[in-house]
């Protein structure tokens, strides 16, 4: 997976082909073939992976990431292509059947449960109103043309953004020490 998600980073995902990631890998194509019957299985393993590594910025043991205001911004100015395909694809799928919405849903809705949900918003649009900051974030960090200056953006984006989710969907944690901005 990591070779794929590598290639899928640095070249677009069209180059993401049995023969690229078995040479990435540094494995034989019979060992890629032996894991994947063909370049589609390939491509949705690798979305579900990112799925799944994503997916856990909606739980309550994010903090392995750090700043979860820094991670999707940060994973769009590091792999702009990836980012960007990565989101183009959640547009192509339903949200009913895209395990990382769903997910997202429930995280909030449990948030909501525990009272942290401002009054008045509901709990689905709170999670689609993060992914529409990740589609910001790739909007953003591809105004810096080199990494450089994505960082930049990353650094003025992520400050917005956690101004916008805390002043208006969520309450933050006093135990959260990555809220001194908000």
């Amino acid at each position: 997976m990591s070779a794929a998600v590598a290639l899928w980073s640095e070249q677009g995902i069209e180059c993401v082909t049995m023969n690229g990631v078995a040479q990435r890998a540094k494995k034989t194509r019979g060992t890629v073939y032996h894991h994947f019957a063909d370049r589609d299985a390939l491509v949705q393993a690798t979305r579900t992976y990112l799925d799944t590594v994503l997916g856990r910025l909606f739980s309550d043991d994010h903090k392995e990431f750090g700043d979860p205001f820094d991670v999707f911004p940060g994973l769009a100015a590091d792999n702009p292509e990836l980012m960007r395909s990565y989101v183009r694809s959640m547009l192509d799928r339903s949200p009913r059947e895209n395990p990382l919405v769903q997910r997202a849903i429930r995280y909030f809705e449990l948030l909501r449960m525990q009272g942290r949900i401002r009054p008045g918003i509901d709990a689905t649009q709170a999670a689609l109103s993060i992914f529409s900051l990740w589609f910001a974030a790739v909007l953003s960090v591809s105004l810096g043309q080199t990494p450089a200056e994505r960082r930049l953006q990353v650094k003025k984006f992520k400050s917005t953004a956690r101004h916008m989710v805390y002043r208006s969907l969520v309450y933050p944690r006093p135990a959260d020490d990555y809220i001194d901005e908000a």
